[in-house]
């Protein structure tokens, strides 16, 4: 399967979703490889950098990385610019010529003259492609692949403005067909930059599936909102969508107020969590994560999203809740570890303190005096429902 994921802003955790499902499935037995698109901002990038150490090259410099591939030639510069302008040149000369010699040009030639420059295009470049990819730099990280955004983390890009809907369209297919023909991967992820450009249009129109990624908030509404329906106005390609960093449940969201219905396309909602969000890229993140509610509410959406395409693999996350209830533990995932712990001293400190208002200290001492036993066991109990709350909320940082 070929997956797309968007979002019409940044910031709305893509790239965690990205590594948190290709990690489920590279677990599950599936052979998954997770593409960093986003050039410039490059995060699934710099989680890989901080996973190799911190390292500033990534994969070797002559390994072709997503940046290379898309937007950058694999020539000298010098050679580079002389090149573009003699593109420019007959890019140019080609328009005039085409302007004149047609009495008119409408849609449909258009689009044939692009599936024209389109077969061109592959029958010259097609060994310059399959070059690199054959050099493309893979690394491997935890239970599934990542291709880089660039090959050094610190590396300045410059975008190209000459490639056009067909080149992307070709490097896309090339790029599709490559890694599942000939490297045999089960699963393609491509995490894409925020918003609708050519390239993620491209992606949309080539993967098997889009699934948009949003918050919340209004803003967050609106452009996903706005992606979806440029989307859909682009290709009949599926799309889905979900909402990310939720922090109310799926059955309180006003249908009427949120793009993102509750319908076949809507995958549900995963939780907001302080210490997911926190610990993303630090070493003992996956021992933690996999305790989590964000954790599960990935594998429940994409065991929803495996059975509404009649996709046989499933991934079987058990898990009891510390809290024994999700909706609760989903409130709590606003607050860090600490802060859960010190709400529990919180409560008991209250409670302590209430009994002594109703009481008074002499009532209090009273019973204290009359039944130390009881209270003394009172206090156990207590001491022990503390060391619980604890273990349970820094289980998670076991290495």
């Amino acid at each position: 399967m070929i997956f797309n994921i968007v979002s019409g802003k940044g910031g709305t955790g893509k790239t965690l979703l990205c590594t948190v499902l290709a990690e489920m499935l590279g677990n599950s037995g599936s052979k998954v490889v997770v593409i960093d698109m986003d050039f410039a901002v490059r995060g699934l990038t710099a989680l890989l950098y901080y996973y190799m150490g911190e390292t500033y090259n990534i994969v070797p410099d002559e390994k072709i990385c997503t940046y290379d591939y898309f937007e950058s030639d694999s020539i000298s510069d010098t050679e580079s610019k002389s090149r573009q302008k003699h593109k420019s040149i007959l890019y140019k000369k080609k328009v005039s010529d085409d302007y004149f010699e047609s009495d008119n040009i409408d849609d449909t030639e258009s689009k044939s003259n692009q599936r024209r420059k389109s077969i061109l295009y592959k029958s010259k470049f097609s060994n310059k492609l399959r070059n690199a990819m054959l050099n493309l730099g893979i690394a491997k990280y935890r239970s599934f692949d990542v291709v880089p955004a660039v090959s050094r983390i610190n590396k300045i890009i410059r975008l190209n403005p000459e490639l056009n809907e067909s080149e992307y369209f070709d490097k896309v297919k090339c790029l599709i067909s490559f890694l599942t023909e000939e490297l045999e991967y089960s699963h393609i992820i491509f995490d894409c930059r925020a918003g609708y450009d050519l390239l993620n249009a491209t992606l949309h129109e080539e993967s098997d599936i889009t699934i948009c990624v949003q918050e919340e908030d209004e803003i967050s509404n609106i452009t996903t909102s706005n992606l979806i329906r440029q989307f859909e106005n682009d290709s009949n390609k599926p799309i889905y969508n979900l909402i990310n960093k939720a922090r109310f449940s799926d059955e309180s969201y006003d249908p009427n107020k949120f793009f993102l219905r509750k319908d076949i396309t809507y995958l549900g909602s995963i939780p907001f969590d302080l210490d997911v969000m926190k610990n993303f890229g630090k070493s003992y993140f996956w021992n933690k994560v996999v305790y989590t509610l964000y954790y599960q509410s990935v594998a429940n959406i994409w065991n929803n999203l495996a059975a509404r395409l009649n996709l046989n693999e499933r991934i079987d996350n058990q898990r009891i809740s510390p809290f024994g209830y999700d909706k609760f533990e989903s409130r709590l995932g606003m607050f860090s570890s600490k802060d859960r712990l010190l709400l529990a001293f919180s409560f008991i400190i209250s409670i302590l303190g209430l009994t002594i208002g109703f009481l008074g200290t002499e009532g209090l001492r009273t019973i204290i005096l009359k039944n130390y036993e009881q209270v003394f066991s009172f206090l156990i109990g207590i001491s022990g429902i503390i060391l619980s709350i604890y273990t349970i909320l820094k289980a998670k940082n076991r290495m």
